[in-house]
């Protein structure tokens, strides 16, 4: 009985260290399986397919610049990565920092707008059912929408956003992933869209409408984050107009109307306001946390006045200048300021200003410490 009883012992431990050994494994080949099908997850949003494409397709030898572009009605340049979009009346042109052409993507848009963001192009007809999303080598997708598209918004994952009218309802927003598979839906009665913004991570958007009340406009400012069903944050704004929408990197909402400058957390809850010149010309509203106004009458005595403020809508600096301004790009700590005979260059806080030594350019693009520009020649490629 003896002999039984540590034999059936030593069959029990075995049991059991087969028992730990399989269960073993299976966790091993579990946690295997689900690392993996994050992986495939994140690859998949992140769409890393077109990330590839693009990659590669930038790596394509070119003849150097200027590149010709006689035969294209240039409207601006777009960054596209360490690439450029040439944006035309007619179409989209993509060239890489070699001078090869990477993709034409033309489209008979009546009214088309582009933007650029995680090395995509989201192009739509305003006032219209068009819309496309291409990379820096071929078309992903094409969209013709039921009602009239009034704004869109690409941001860096890929991930991009409609607003058109829908039958019933004032305006729609409809958001994709990076697949370009529908992942949003909202729908309002109480106003008609006109702006549309997302953060940077592709996890919320902020819309702007407006309505007609008792004779006067209010813009309205909705903020919905995408795993949420309920709208996050609504703000109304009575007599003033939005005239730009930016989730600037901190995850806050730059707001600039006709009236004033605004900034909001995610929930809509305002930060900070600061006035709007009524002279107001141009602007820049960064996602790097500067916004820049500039406003007056370049031919008078005193010139054009171009203002910097931060995150808190703090202002840090001004300048004048007795030039037509064309366009102002804040990119990497610095603006870059263009107009009808210099392009500029300052520091974000507008204490240095010096001029751009070189060709005069008409359009300008900057990416990292070169840029983009359209001179008479055509398509240059320049060290900042």
């Amino acid at each position: 009985m003896g002999k039984a009883t540590e034999f059936e012992k030593l069959r029990k431990r075995r049991r059991i260290k087969r028992v730990f050994k399989r269960t073993t494994m299976l966790m091993i080949f579990a946690a295997m399986a689900l690392s993996l099908f994050l992986i495939w997850s994140v690859a998949y949003q992140l769409d890393f397919s077109s990330r590839a494409q693009n990659f590669f397709s930038s790596l394509k030898p070119g003849g150097g610049f200027p590149v010709a572009v006689d035969d294209m009605n240039v409207e601006k340049l777009l960054p596209l990565g360490k690439d450029v979009a040439v944006v035309t009346t007619s179409g989209n042109y993509v060239y890489n920092s070699k001078g090869a052409r990477l993709a034409t993507f033309l489209n008979s848009y009546n009214i088309p707008v582009t933007y650029t963001a995680g090395g995509k192009l989201l192009t739509f007809d305003a006032g219209g059912n068009g819309l496309r999303v291409d990379n820096k080598s071929e078309e992903l997708y094409q969209l013709t929408t039921e009602g009239k598209i009034t704004a869109g918004a690409i941001c860096e994952t890929g991930a991009f956003a409609v607003a058109d009218s829908e039958r019933g309802s004032l305006g729609r927003v409809t958001v994709y992933n990076a697949q370009c598979e529908e992942m949003y839906r909202w729908t309002t009665g109480k106003c008609y869209l006109y702006q549309l913004a997302m953060d940077q991570n592709g996890e919320m958007f902020c819309a702007a409408g407006v309505q007609v009340v008792d004779g006067s406009l209010v813009s309205q400012l909705h903020f919905h984050h995408l795993n949420k069903e309920q709208e996050a944050g609504y703000v109304e704004l009575p007599d003033e107009l939005v005239l730009s929408l930016c989730w600037n990197n901190s995850g806050r909402l730059q707001v600039i109307t006709d009236r004033s400058m605004r900034i909001y957390d995610k929930n809509g809850v305002e930060m900070a306001k600061a006035d709007v010149p009524s002279d107001l010309t141009n602007f820049e509203n960064s996602p790097g946390g500067y916004i820049y106004l500039a406003s007056g009458d370049y031919r008078a005595a005193e010139g054009a006045l171009v203002a910097a403020y931060d995150e808190k809508l703090q202002q840090t600096g001004t300048i004048r200048l007795g030039e037509k301004i064309f366009s102002m790009q804040h990119d990497s700590g610095r603006l870059l300021l263009l107009t009808d005979k210099q392009l500029y260059l300052a520091d974000q806080n507008l204490s240095q200003l010096k001029p751009r030594e070189g060709r005069g350019l008409f359009y300008v693009a900057s990416v990292g410490n070169h840029l983009y520009g359209i001179a008479e020649e055509g398509l240059v490629y320049e060290g900042l």
